[in-house]
């Protein structure tokens, strides 16, 4: 993916603090930046553990 795609969609911490708003969430902007940051860590390792799981998986 091109990096001006990737770059348009990111979820910025003021588009965090509106999504979690309509769920009657309320957080800072330093909170919203960790959930994010908490968030992309985790996919992160979905994203490992998944591919991990793919290659043991055909190795059999």
């Amino acid at each position: 993916m091109e990096k001006e795609n990737s770059d348009r969609q990111k979820v910025t911490p003021e588009r965090a603090i509106q999504i979690l708003a309509k769920h009657n969430v309320k957080v800072t902007r330093e909170q919203a930046e960790q959930i994010l940051e908490f968030m992309n860590k985790f996919a992160l390792i979905a994203i490992d553990v998944y591919i991990n799981d793919q290659v043991e998986h055909h190795m059999e």
